[in-house]
């Protein structure tokens, strides 16, 4: 039988073979889609994408960690400034330390005033505000002197002109008594920097610690920083292990063993200094002068605004 013959038996009985067959197709899909998301704060979803891209399954697995590609961040901005506040207007208090004994620590504080109103050895300066750094009797009156940084230094530029007036204004003027009191009050407030408590109250010193982020970690996750600036980082958990704020931990993985809180703290460092500016008079009202007084300047801090970048990865507690 030459192929002609066969073509001629399959044209002859083709619609009874097609009547009598059963056709069976394998469709396969390979647009079906898995999508794994490591998130320590939001499950992990596996979701199954039918042909048509519908949604037809979702399961949610409480995974705890995450891969190499589960890198998290977020920024901080802040203000340093703010930190700081104002120092320059601190208001220095009591006890005020004419020298400091830094063997022992010691304050030996300065004369707050007159024995024929403190007592001896000023044991009843406790009377008075602890802002009270002088007292001192006057036309039948008792002056109180307190002063913030910037009041000390002005007392320390005044002559005894401007102690005339501050007097004569406050208390009244005595003939027979202000110029012998705004001599002594000129006197006592010289040299403000040969005192130790001025010196490290209004010469420089740093802000208190300044916490400019916070993560908390679950029981089973730790951390682990790919990027951070020059902060301190502490830990601190429900179980009491901790370094509390500005002590610094070492560990190059942080957290696991209970719920813990790690944060980034700092303190913002400054310098003041006295400035004094020329002012040049009008023409026909005087002569020149000074204006004398305190600035801040250089301010010591990290980057105001930075970006932090973090992992976290499961762990179990070994027991």
């Amino acid at each position: 039988m030459d192929s002609e013959d066969l073509q001629a038996i399959i044209d002859d009985n083709r619609d009874d073979f097609l009547n009598n067959t059963t056709v069976v197709v394998f469709q396969e899909y390979h647009n079906n889609t898995t999508v794994i998301n490591h998130n320590s704060y939001s499950n992990n979803t596996t979701t199954n994408v039918d042909e048509s891209g519908t949604s037809t399954s979702t399961i949610t697995y409480n995974y705890n960690g995450s891969s190499e590609e589960d890198i998290r961040m977020f920024t901080v901005q802040w203000d340093p400034v703010q930190a700081v506040g104002d120092p320059i207007n601190s208001q220095i208090l009591r006890p005020f330390c004419q020298y400091t004994n830094w063997n022992d620590y010691d304050c030996y504080e300065w004369d707050y005033g007159y024995d024929s109103i403190l007592g001896e050895d000023d044991n009843l300066i406790d009377d008075y505000n602890i802002s009270t750094l002088y007292v001192y009797q006057y036309n039948g009156q008792v002056v109180e002197i307190s002063a913030t940084c910037s009041e000390f230094y002005q007392y320390y530029r005044w002559d005894d002109h401007a102690w005339e007036d501050f007097l004569a204004n406050n208390y009244g003027y005595s003939s027979n008594e202000i110029d012998e009191a705004a001599g002594h009050l000129e006197s006592k407030f010289q040299s403000p920097w040969d005192y130790a408590s001025y010196s490290d109250l209004c010469s420089s010193g740093s802000s208190d610690w300044q916490t400019l982020f916070e993560i908390d970690l679950e029981t089973g996750t730790a951390l682990e920083f790919l990027y951070i600036p020059s902060l301190t980082i502490d830990v601190n958990c429900d179980d009491g292990f901790g370094t509390g704020i500005g002590n610094h931990t070492d560990s190059y993985l942080i957290g696991g063993q209970a719920n813990c809180t790690v944060s980034g703290s700092t303190k913002v460092s400054y310098n003041i200094d006295d400035y004094s500016n020329w002012v040049d008079p009008e023409p026909g009202n005087g002569s020149a002068y000074y204006e004398y007084g305190l600035e801040m300047d250089n301010l010591y801090h990290i980057q105001v605004a930075f970006a932090v970048y973090f992992e976290l990865h499961p762990v179990t507690v070994h027991q």
